[in-house]
């Protein structure tokens, strides 16, 4: 059995798009920070306050560049919580939907 490679170790990072562009995997996912409040069926529990975008060109290293955040939640005003990002490409553009 292989030893599991974490990617993002250190956070929480959960519901991950990918996407291969110019031979380089990209990875998009939401970033979950702690939020107080006890898991349930509602999903209060969830705090998703931003997007990063990591990198890499090599999935066995398990190395990524961490490019940042690439979208912050508060910037979104009438979104409240956000769980799903998706990325796409059109005429030499990468386009991020959240939904």
């Amino acid at each position: 059995m292989k030893t599991p490679i974490y990617l993002v170790p250190d956070d929480y990072m959960a519901d991950p798009s990918a996407h291969v562009f110019n031979g380089k995997l990209y990875i998009y996912p939401s970033h979950d920070w702690e939020s107080g409040i006890p898991e349930n069926d509602n999903g209060d529990h969830f705090n998703m306050k931003d997007y990063h975008v990591f990198s890499t060109d090599d999935v066995e290293s398990g190395k990524l560049t961490d490019h940042g955040v690439i979208l912050d939640v508060k910037s979104i005003p009438w979104s409240g919580v956000s769980c799903g990002f998706g990325c796409c490409r059109e005429n030499g553009s990468i386009i991020c939907i959240s939904h």
